[in-house]
């Protein structure tokens, strides 16, 4: 808007628009070679403010190609990667340091996550500094990369926008109706119904009612396909989800550099259709023209196994070991529920980490709930801090709402705040 303080007047144009649908494209005609030249003048933009900082890579798609770009700019990075090895034994940063060597990186950092790390001063920051805004308690990776990232590393590169530039924002077809069944919890489903049980009566429901209100309103203003879906992601997920971390935490100590957010990107990927970007098959075909180097070690995106090419060994190895793996949890899972092998399990010290629930920081926030607070259901609170382990997966999921909403009071009453942390890590009331 452009206001005229001598004549009053008051101009308006937007910048920003949502680019017509291109849903006869296929993949030949994509002009990947321009989508990448306008994410190398990004990578290039944000080098002015910075030459120096660390890529936090994954064994995926989208770091990779940040890399690779950071690469050849000739940019003085180093490489973070997260050790999961719970997940694929540490297939995901196995996988990140293989391409950081690939291509020359100086320095590779792998990150191992500390074992109290939920009962933490780092943890505590973590929710304050995104405003309790997702669910994290034992969310494993963007609660230990904001805890490894510090001031000193001046810059990190993370993630792509608009979210789906070379990806699908949504990866199923269906438009709406899929999504709805695929994300969106009824009213009869374990997380509703413990909502309904902990808070006040009538509380509940009006939750319930005013979301699916709010949603279906907010559906309505967009087309009911896969590009409605995709803009709807957009303007939500993506905006209130997938950028809290660069945005909201990692700026706290780093510049935060996040290539595909221009306009000039955002008017070519917009228009792709979910067809094309579908399994990761644009990406396939930009690594293998356009960087085969980087992609010449497999990808490993939502424990799944890719590469350009049609066989390798490696990819091979990774896939039957990853079928290995989660058939083995899956056996194990049901082996912890049996009530021959479960008790048997458990006094091994070997039951699977789903059983266990072990947290001196939930406990003691649970212990300061106050059953008397006029939005909840006291008669629930109180039975909720009688409880205990082990919890069942209900009293578990309770226990976490309560935790999350008593966070984000002390915080919004600034009741909580990092000189309080000490206090709270030792039990006391706060």
């Amino acid at each position: 808007m452009i206001y005229d303080g001598a004549t009053g007047k008051t101009e308006s144009s937007r910048y920003w628009s949502w680019p017509p649908p291109r849903p006869e494209m296929k993949l030949a005609d994509v002009d990947v070679a321009d989508m990448l030249k306008i994410m190398q003048r990004e990578v290039d933009a944000y080098a002015d403010h910075n030459r120096k900082g660390v890529v936090l890579m994954s064994g995926g798609f989208d770091s990779r190609l940040i890399l690779a770009h950071v690469n050849r700019a000739r940019l003085d990075y180093q490489v973070m990667a997260l050790s999961h090895p719970e997940q694929l034994f540490g297939a995901d940063a196995r996988l990140a340091r293989r391409i950081a060597r690939k291509l020359n990186c100086r320095q590779i950092d792998v990150v191992r996550p500390d074992r109290d790390f939920y009962a933490s001063k780092s943890y505590l920051e973590f929710l304050l500094m995104n405003e309790v805004a997702i669910p994290s308690m034992n969310l494993y990776i963007t609660p230990h990369v904001a805890h490894h990232v510090q001031s000193s590393m001046q810059s990190v590169w993370e993630g792509l926008g608009p979210g789906f530039a070379f990806a699908p924002a949504y990866p199923l077809p269906g438009g709406f109706a899929t999504y709805q069944a695929d994300r969106c919890k009824d009213r009869d489903s374990l997380h509703w119904q413990t909502v309904f049980s902990i808070f006040a009566p009538g509380w509940g429901e009006t939750m319930y009612d005013d979301f699916r209100r709010v949603f279906t309103e907010d559906m309505s203003q967009y087309p009911d396909d896969d590009f409605g879906v995709a803009k709807f992601q957009m303007s939500s997920q993506m905006r209130r989800g997938l950028s809290i971390s660069p945005l909201m935490v990692y700026a706290n100590r780093v510049l935060p550099f996040t290539p595909c957010l221009s306009k000039a990107m955002w008017d070519l990927a917009a228009q792709i259709p979910r067809s094309v970007t579908a399994h990761h098959q644009l990406y396939l075909k930009l690594f293998a023209e356009y960087f085969p180097e980087a992609g010449s070690v497999p990808f490993c995106s939502g424990c799944k196994f890719f590469s350009y090419r049609s066989f390798t060994p490696d990819l091979w190895a990774w896939k039957k070991l990853g079928q290995a793996w989660e058939k083995g949890r899956y056996y194990k899972r049901r082996l912890d529920r049996t009530p021959v092998m479960g008790p048997v399990l458990r006094r091994l010290g070997v039951e699977s980490s789903d059983n266990k629930w072990t947290n001196d920081l939930l406990d003691t926030v649970i212990r300061q709930v106050s059953p008397d607070d006029a939005d909840l259901n006291a008669d629930a609170v109180s039975s909720l801090q009688k409880q205990t382990p082990p919890f069942t997966w209900t009293t578990r999921l309770a226990r976490n709402m309560l935790f999350y909403r008593q966070i984000w009071l002390w915080m919004m009453q600034g009741k909580l705040t990092p000189k309080h942390f000490d206090m709270l890590l030792a039990g006391q009331r706060l």
